[in-house]
């Protein structure tokens, strides 16, 4: 067994942790106060089934050699000395784990990189998507895109030709092991499969990981998986330490002293072959501060064209307001037509480097978001209240607060000195932890969105936790946002089998959610286990109202659009499915 598998396997994540941070009992796992961002209410979860941890406040989370990686502020390598010594393991200096496994991994990865290029120009479906995307021949040379063939042992078997061994590429992320081994004997397979590759690369432009597009089909009935896949965090790859591209435009970036940041592989390709030179993408991730200390050496000022519908999640909001504690400018960048990026570069190809010379200040992008409708009530205004005084508190200028606030007190009609006493004694957006489900909601009930989102993680973590209750969620997937569908069936199936065929990238959202379980427990009180089947019906309900809410909002749009162009009968169509939601609205509080 590999040397970095014995350390992990003789350390106990729970007992290695509680030596550093004050650890409970909580359900199946663990809690405690986060040791990497300040916090009031344990947000910080451990599971000793898993053997993993995440904490639901700053979303870092992972594997025993992450933490004393984030804790210790070290590499792969000497997180594992630093655990070896704990466990009584002697590593030799010359110990290949350590000296040589790092140069194996390295080159595999760039073996994988050109075995997906060959198959690219090989694959006409495949070049014929790219082209229809509008990526150009010269734009896919430059950033090495490639194409994962069908098949679960080609690259495997072709890079075992090449003389890599199981453990490096296990290690470089591109294989996966199976329960079972194939009829060829193999117990490893490909992790990519029929997916347009974008190779991820280091400040040095030096490839440590993919990321994975599928390659729609034309057949319904074949299972996809997952639209996009990406290498997990290994020791050459931190998700959390990379931005996407910008080997490629760091020299733009400090050029320009701005960053345009956008949030997927494609938008960031397409947008820099249509002129944005300065373009990085955190490719679903939120921003984090090993990435903002990378963009600070190299600029001062961050653009985002991020999909801002998704703004009430705290994630986002808080790698912007991590940003903005960094000294850093901010502007948000929308698109119009709803489009995101790489859409917009081809509608408007002439048009997008414009997009650098224009953006909305990002408080007063906050500002525009929470008087969308204006305050009439005492409870409107503690709404806006709880989601804009956070926001404030993280300006790191003085003179920014108090501007802020002054417009605050003017537009809310509050005395300016009780709005500053009571911002006194708000907590900042980075320090916010609500102890309750309710005190949560306030601070979304202005994105409809989030708040269904949330609803929807909630529920898939309680039907994992209490398989039992699943059927509660039959007929359901309708009713949850799209992007969650695909897992309703693999997480009750995870969480009711030790063997369940849940696809092995599916493993890191299913790690949180199994956590998310215990955080919302926690939240209950002693009690929590007998109230769960209440509770999951309470908030199956409350799912089903919010997807109504959300489209209501659709179709109230929709007849705006088809007023503005005079089509009578669209306007009929519509409003007559908008009377048929707020019928099924009005039945679902009529039962409550």
């Amino acid at each position: 067994m590999a040397t970095w598998e014995d350390v992990k396997n003789k350390t106990d994540i729970v007992q290695f942790l509680g030596q550093h941070i004050k650890l409970m009992p909580s359900g199946r796992s663990f809690k405690g106060l986060c040791p990497f961002h300040k916090e009031k209410t344990p947000s910080f979860f451990v599971s000793p089934d898993k053997q993993i941890w995440h904490c639901f406040g700053c979303q870092k989370g992972g594997d025993v050699f992450r933490f004393v990686m984030e804790f210790e502020r070290v590499e792969f390598g000497e997180a594992l000395r630093i655990l070896a010594d704990k466990a009584g393991i002697v590593l030799k200096r010359e110990d290949p784990q350590i000296t040589t496994l790092k140069t194996k991994v390295y080159n595999a990865l760039e073996e994988a990189a050109k075995f997906f290029i060959k198959n690219l120009s090989q694959n006409k479906n495949a070049f014929q998507y790219v082209s229809n995307r509008g990526i150009k021949p010269e734009t896919v040379a430059k950033f090495r895109l490639g194409y994962a063939p069908f098949g679960w042992h080609g690259l495997y078997l072709y890079l075992r030709q090449l003389g890599f061994g199981d453990l490096e590429l296990e290690q470089a992320g591109l294989v996966l092991k199976s329960s079972q081994s194939s009829t060829q004997g193999l117990s490893l397979y490909d992790r990519f499969r029929n997916r347009i590759i974008f190779p991820i690369t280091d400040h040095t432009g030096r490839i440590v990981g993919f990321s994975g597009r599928v390659l729609p089909s034309d057949d319904p009935s074949q299972d996809q998986g997952a639209k996009y896949i990406n290498t997990p965090d290994t020791m050459v790859y931190s998700k959390s330490k990379l931005l996407f591209g910008f080997s490629e435009t760091k020299d733009a970036i400090k050029e320009s002293e701005r960053a345009f940041l956008v949030e997927g592989n494609m938008d960031m390709i397409m947008g820099w072959q249509n002129g944005i030179k300065n373009i990085v993408a955190v490719s679903g991730t939120a921003l984090t501060e090993d990435q903002l200390i990378m963009l600070k050496r190299v600029c001062d000022s961050l653009f985002m064209n991020f999909d801002m519908d998704t703004a009430g999640e705290m994630a986002t909001d808080r790698s912007i307001a991590l940003a903005s504690t960094k000294g850093f400018s901010i502007q948000i960048v929308q698109l119009p037509e709803g489009k995101d990026l790489a859409d917009y570069c081809l509608s408007h190809p002439n048009e997008v480097p414009d997009l650098t010379k224009t953006g909305t200040d990002i408080m007063a992008y906050y500002f525009s978001r929470a008087f969308q409708l204006e305050p009439k009530t005492i409870e409107d205004k503690k709404r806006a209240l709880a989601y804009l005084l956070p926001r404030i508190k993280v300006l790191p200028n003085v003179l920014d607060r108090n501007m802020w606030l002054e417009k605050l007190s003017d537009r809310l009609g509050i005395e300016r000195k009780m709005l500053f006493e009571e911002f006194r004694r708000v907590p900042s957006l980075l320090e916010y932890a609500p102890a309750n489900r309710t005190e949560r909601v306030i601070g979304e009930t202005l994105f409809t969105r989030s708040r269904w989102d949330a609803l929807a993680e909630t529920i898939l973590a309680l039907g994992v936790r209490f398989p039992e209750y699943g059927y509660l969620l039959e007929g359901g997937s309708e009713y949850f946002p799209y992007r969650y569908r695909e897992y309703l069936p693999r997480l009750i199936a995870a969480g009711s089998s030790s063997d369940s065929g849940v696809p092995s990238e599916d493993q890191e959202f299913i790690n949180y959610i199994s956590l998310l379980a215990e955080y919302e427990l926690s939240l209950w009180g002693d009690d929590a286990e007998k109230r769960v089947q209440i509770e999951m019906q309470c908030l199956v309900t409350e799912l089903k109202k919010e997807r109504i809410r959300h489209d209501i909002r659709d179709i109230s749009v929709a007849i705006q659009e088809a007023e503005h162009g005079g089509n009578a009968q669209r306007i009929q169509e519509l409003t007559n499915m908008l009377q048929a939601k707020a019928n099924e609205m009005v039945s679902y509080n009529t039962e409550q």
